[in-house]
């Protein structure tokens, strides 16, 4: 297992004028940093299978006590589990077409991270 300290953000789509907003170069940057990371810990994907678990990072407006209730379980809200999964395989993956196989999750927890099997 190869854990990447990195908050999973979802996949989003720009139109040609979007590409220079701020929201735009945050996600340029995420797909920079992720990239950075998964080089260090060598993550490959030459075997064509994708296998990550996504830990998100809960809300610092919950309080101490859903924390507490929440940490591990399932995250069954928005941003959707296949956004995640695009974002990663595009930030690490020059030409993603080779992945055949996928086996993804997200859970909630205290520090955001990318866990790749």
């Amino acid at each position: 297992m190869k854990k990447l300290k990195i908050d999973p953000q979802q996949y989003r789509r720009f139109t040609r004028g979007q590409l220079w907003t701020e929201r735009a170069q945050n996600q340029k940057k995420y797909y920079d940093d992720l990239r950075i990371l998964a080089k260090m810990a060598g993550v490959t994907f030459l075997d064509g299978i994708f296998n990550a678990v996504f830990r998100v990072k809960m809300p610092k407006s919950w309080p101490n006590k859903k924390k507490a209730e929440m940490i591990g379980k399932p995250h069954l809200s928005t941003p959707d589990l296949d956004n995640f999964v695009k974002s990663t395989l595009d930030a690490i993956c020059v030409n993603d077409s080779h992945v055949y196989k996928i086996t993804a999750e997200k859970f909630w927890s205290d520090q955001g991270c990318i866990e790749i099997y």
